[in-house]
């Protein structure tokens, strides 16, 4: 192979291709819902939410509940008119 500093700019464009693909393989999304969203089908172990990120989300959905009547009534009166 030689040293970095050697290498065409034909040869360091495809490297740089093959480590995209390879990234991207381990990704994988779907488009669904109106082939507008994407949502992701496989996700690498490291970016996986870790527990701090699912009590979070917990304490954020707990905060709704209170409010849960108030919101319902608002969106019905909403979707009636």
């Amino acid at each position: 192979m030689g040293l970095p500093q050697k290498e065409t700019v034909a040869a360091k464009s495809e490297k740089r291709r093959s480590e995209l693909r390879r990234m991207q393989a381990k990704y994988q999304y779907a488009y669904e819902y109106a082939n507008t969203i994407a949502t992701v089908k496989t996700l690498p172990c490291r970016e996986r939410p870790g527990p701090f990120y699912w009590f979070r989300l917990s304490m954020n959905l707990l905060w709704l509940l209170p409010n849960l009547p108030n919101i319902t009534v608002t969106v019905l009166r909403y979707l009636v008119c």
